[in-house]
């Protein structure tokens, strides 16, 4: 199980890794100066980064701005910015401040299976290798004859979550635009 934690966390802590959607959930609605969410709003800590911001009502994407220029735009959006719609935030701290009336983060929540059944491994197949060989050094190291095996799976663990935590250092592909 912790295998499965530890792999897990370390998708969900490596922004854009494409594997963090599978652990995305939404927090309660925040009003202005609210406190950034560490959890789902239920039961559930985030365990990893913040995602993106959201308009509570509509869900359309906020973009982060100048504290200042929020402040200004909230003093000010029955005068001068009236009828004008901006999206965006600003973080300050553990606060969160925005134009909307309230907005949602992403989150990352993993829950954590009481059993490691095929149906309850909360990971794509092809970490299969990764959480054998997590699974075979914690368990070999207790066993003195099985030293060796236990270096090297924890060697093999080691290096799938370093290529994890690595994928945010390598640039996305691109695809050009077809020109029909």
């Amino acid at each position: 199980m912790s295998t499965m934690t530890e792999l897990v966390a370390a998708i969900c802590n490596t922004p854009q890794h494409p594997e963090r959607v599978d652990y995305v959930s939404s927090s309660d609605p925040i009003p202005n100066g609210g406190l950034i969410p560490n959890s789902d709003g239920g039961l559930f800590k985030s365990i990893g980064g913040l995602g993106a911001v959201l308009d509570a009502a509509s869900e359309a994407v906020l973009k982060p701005a100048a504290l200042d220029i929020i402040a200004d735009y909230n003093l000010h959006k029955t005068g001068i910015y009236n009828g004008q719609n901006f999206y965006w935030y600003a973080i300050d701290g553990n606060r969160v401040f925005h134009t909307r009336t309230n907005v949602i983060f992403e989150v990352q929540i993993f829950v954590r299976p009481i059993f490691a059944f095929a149906s309850q491994i909360p990971l794509r197949d092809h970490h299969e290798k990764a959480i054998v060989n997590g699974a075979a050094a914690y368990i070999a190291q207790k066993e003195g004859n099985y030293s060796q095996l236990a270096r090297d799976c924890k060697e093999n663990y080691a290096a799938w979550i370093a290529e994890i935590r690595n994928f945010a250092k390598f640039p996305v592909a691109q695809i050009d635009p077809s020109e029909t």
